[in-house]
Order: structure tokens, then sequence, then C-alpha cells
């Protein structure tokens, strides 16, 4: 199903970017401590339950995807890699599961992180069981957007293009679901995007909206492997 030698090597190639980004995802998660302890609760949010479950294992797929596919396609190393004789479909099976297990695995490190510090309970708002349904729905999310970095990875040809579509749309989209906190009358940008699936406040409340949106994102997840692999077997043709 998978080829162990090449996600072997993806990691050993990317172990620097991955580090990182680990490193840079714990320290945000223990600002939030501190910065709760001066008495910054609404600031201490962002760095719990936004950078280290949304920001950072985003933008480590968007790497991994560029790295694992299309620069590999760019510089001829995807290739040789064809040239083994590994059937094209084992490896890009086993290119995704490297990106779409990154963001996966960064939200279970965060999840462990924040229940080992109770970090859920420094607004008041948060138990355990729904902090676990919030990283649950995170990861979901992660997935949906895996997808479509994947999808494109397979779509583009070099950098500039990636940036273009893999890059700017999520970081695009993410500016306009959050833009109604800066300007209210633009509340209803909350519900236009990919993350509008991702409702803090339903998993708060265990509502059957978070189940169903969850349920979305994996669906986009599972939509976008399968339009990734056709792009990439039209390109190898």
């Amino acid at each position: 199903m998978f080829s162990n030698p090449i996600i072997r090597q993806d990691l050993k190639i990317n172990k620097f970017r991955i580090l990182v980004l680990f490193l840079l995802q714990m320290c945000s998660m223990l600002l939030a401590i501190g910065i709760c302890e001066m008495n910054l609760i609404e600031i201490s949010d962002i760095f719990w339950d936004t950078i280290p479950v949304i920001l950072i294992p985003m933008l480590l797929e968007m790497i991994l995807a560029y790295e694992t596919i299309t620069k590999c396609k760019e510089d001829g190393t995807m290739d040789l890699i064809l040239a083994t004789g590994i059937k094209p479909d084992k490896i890009l099976r086993s290119k995704a599961a490297v990106i779409y297990g990154s963001g996966a695995c960064l939200i279970l490190c965060s999840a462990l992180l924040g229940c080992l510090t109770r970090v859920y309970r420094l607004t008041g708002e948060w138990n355990q069981k729904e902090y676990i349904l919030l990283n649950i729905g995170a990861c979901c999310l992660q997935i949906g957007l895996s997808g479509f970095s994947y999808w494109m990875s397979a779509r583009c040809s070099n950098l500039k293009s990636y940036i273009r579509t893999a890059v700017l749309i999520p970081l695009a989209m993410y500016g306009i679901y959050i833009a109604y906190y800066w300007v209210n009358q633009l509340f209803f940008l909350k519900y236009v995007t990919i993350f509008s699936l991702y409702c803090q406040a339903w998993f708060a409340q265990e509502s059957i909206l978070a189940l169903i949106g969850s349920a979305v994102l994996l669906a986009i997840g599972l939509i976008c492997f399968f339009f990734g692999n056709r792009e990439f077997f039209n390109d190898i043709k």
C-alpha cells in the first residue's frame, strides 16, 4: 500500500523543516500559558487554538507538498523515482501519507501538551472532552487543507505556480474568514470558506454541526487526493 523507503526518504529530507515548525508550535502553546498569566486572555487564545492547530500545520503541509511532489517534478527527481519500478500509485500514496500525516501529527502533539498543561482552562470556557473534540475537528480541517496542497502540488510544475495556488488561495481564504474580527459588518465572510466548517463554537456546544463539518472536511481531503492523482497521471503520460 505504501513504500516505506519513499516515506523515510521524504521525512529525512524534510526533518529540519518539520523540527522547526514543531518547535514553533510548542513555543506557541507555552506562550499561551505565559500570556494568560499577564491576564491577556483574548491574546492567549490565539496561541493555543489558532496558531498551533490551524496556521503551523497548514504551513507544514504546504511546504511538504511542494518539497515531496512539485519540487521532485521540477528537478527531475520524480523521474528517477518512477524509474525504480515502484508503481506510481504507490509512490503517490506514500507521499500523500507524509503530507496528510504531518498536520495530524502536529495537532496530536499540540493536543497532548494542551491536555498535560490543561491550557484549555485558561479562558474557563472549555473542558478536556471539548478540547479533545476541538483537536479532532482540527485534524479533519488539516486533512481537507492537506488534500488541497496535495492536489495543487500534483498540478503545478514549478514553485511560482505552486505559490499562486497552494499557498495564496488558502491564506486568502483564511484572511477572508477572520476579516469580520476587524470589520463587524463583514460577519457573513465567516461562513464562505473551508475554515467555516471548523467552527470552534460547535465543538464547545458539542453540536451535531461539528460532526457534519468534520465529515465534509474529510470528504474534501479524499476528493482532493483523487484529483491530485488524476493530475499527476495526466502529467506523466
